[in-house]
C-alpha cells in the first residue's frame, strides 16, 4: 500500500510542493499525524529524500521542548530568540524536517507552531487549500528590506482528501466484486468514513462485503482493538483544511450508528441517484408508448420518476419485462430519497439486475 500512496494525487502534489521549496532554497518543515500509520509515512518518506541526497532530519517531537529550540538542537544553530527562525533558515538552506510527534498535545503544539506561518485560508488558490496547510515566506520581524528567508511547512494529513482515500479503496477492496458501481459506492463508503485515516481506510476495505456497507460494528471493534473509548478518545484529524473527530470516535458517541448511518447513506446517495436518472432516462422510450402524454399535474411523460412510470406499468402492462426494472429503480430512488442506505443484499440485487438487464 506504500507504493500506491505515493501515486495517489495529494502525496504526489505535497511531493511536488515540497520538491518546489527546496529548488528555491527553502527549509522545509513536515509534520506528520500520530497514527502509526502516519509516522510510519513519515519515516518512509525521510528516507527517500535521504536516498536522493537531500538533506533530511527525523524529530520525535519531544515533549519538554519548544518547536523552535527542538529545530535549533537538532541543527546545532544557536541564534537570539528574536531572530531564530530567520537565522535558522539561513543557516539551513534546503533541508528538511520530518516531525513525528509521539502524542496528540504535541502534535497539537506543532500545529500551532506551524500556524504562525499559515497564509489565511482565504488567500490560498482551491487546490494549495485542500493540500497544503502552511506555507509561506518569513522575514527577520524587524521590517528590514531584502531580508525575507523562506520556511515552508506541510503537515501530512492535509496531503490526503476524500478523492484520494476513495482510490485507494477502489484499487485495494477485493477484486472479486463483479459491478463496477457497487465497488464505487463501497469505496465512497471507506472515502466518507475514513476521512484522511488511511490506515483505517485499508482495514474497512478488508472487511466482507456485506459488513463494508454497513461498518458501524465493524468501527467498534477496531476502536476497542486500539484502546479507544468514550473516556479515552483518538485525536482529531485534518482534511482538506477542517479538522473532524475521528471516525472511530464518531463510532463511539451515543448517536453513533446514526451518523455512520448518514455518511454510508451520503455515500450512496453520490453515486446512485445520477445512476438511477441514468437507467431512468436509458429505458423511458421502450415503454413511453404506455405511458400517458402527462400525468395530472400536467408533467409531461419524459420528466415521469420512476415510480411514476412503474404505477402505469403495473397498471397497463403488468407482464411487461420492463415493470420489474422500474420497481427496482423505484425501490433505489425511494430509500436514498427517505436517507435510508441499502443494505449490501439489496444494493447488489438492484444494481446487479440493472445493469444486467436487456
Amino acid at each position: 500500500m506504500n507504493g500506491l500512496l505515493w501515486h495517489l494525487a495529494g502525496p504526489r502534489l505535497l511531493l511536488a510542493r515540497v520538491g518546489d521549496a527546496l529548488t528555491e532554497g527553502r527549509s522545509v518543515v513536515i509534520v506528520s499525524g500520530q497514527s502509526g500509520f502516519q509516522r510510519q509515512v513519515g519515516v518512509q518518506f525521510a528516507g527517500a529524500l535521504l536516498d536522493l541526497g537531500i538533506p533530511t532530519t527525523i524529530l520525535p517531537g519531544t515533549n519538554g521542548m519548544t518547536p523552535m529550540d527542538e529545530l535549533l538542537v537538532a541543527t546545532n544553530t544557536v541564534t537570539p530568540k528574536s531572530r531564530s527562525v530567520r537565522d535558522f533558515c539561513e543557516r539551513n538552506p534546503r533541508r528538511v524536517f520530518v516531525v513525528n510527534p509521539d502524542d496528540s498535545a504535541r502534535g497539537r503544539e506543532w500545529h500551532a507552531f506551524l500556524l504562525e506561518f499559515q497564509h489565511s485560508a482565504r488567500q490560498c488558490a482551491p487546490s494549495e487549500r485542500a493540500t497544503i496547510l502552511l506555507t509561506r515566506e518569513v522575514s527577520d520581524g524587524e521590517g528590514s528590506q531584502g531580508s525575507e528567508v523562506a520556511l515552508s511547512c506541510f503537515c501530512w494529513d492535509e496531503a490526503i482528501t476524500r478523492p484520494d482515500v476513495e482510490a485507494l479503496a477502489q484499487a485495494t477492496i477485493p477484486g472479486a466484486l463483479t459491478h463496477g458501481t457497487l465497488r464505487r459506492i463501497l469505496a465512497r463508503t471507506v472515502a466518507e468514513i475514513a476521512l484522511s485515516d488511511l490506515a483505517l481506510a485499508v482495514d474497512l476495505c478488508g472487511l466482507s462485503k456485506a459488513e463494508l456497507a454497513m461498518p458501524h460494528g465493524a468501527l467498534l471493534r477496531l476502536a476497542a482493538a486500539g484502546g479507544w473509548s468514550m473516556e479515552n478518545l483518538p485525536p482529531k484529524i485534518w482534511i482538506e483544511g477542517k479538522r473532524h473527530p475521528h471516525p472511530l470516535a464518531v463510532a463511539l458517541a451515543n448517536d453513533g450508528r446514526r451518523q455512520i448511518w448518514q455518511l454510508i447513506w451520503e455515500a450512496q446517495a453520490g453515486i446512485l441517484l445520477p445512476w438511477v436518472e441514468h437507467y431512468r432516462r436509458r429505458y423511458l422510450p421502450a415503454v413511453a408508448r404506455y405511458l400517458p402524454a402527462n400525468n395530472r399535474d400536467g408533467l409531461p411523460r419524459d420528466e415521469f420518476e420512476v415510480g411514476t412510470i412503474a404505477h402505469f406499468l403495473r397498471t397497463f402492462r403488468p407482464s411487461d419485462r420492463h415493470l420489474l426494472l422500474f420497481e427496482r429503480l423505484r425501490e433505489v430512488r425511494n430509500s436514498m430519497a427517505h436517507c435510508e442506505p441499502l443494505p449490501y443484499d439489496r444494493l447488489h440485487a438492484c444494481i446487479a439486475f440493472v445493469e444486467g438487464f436487456k
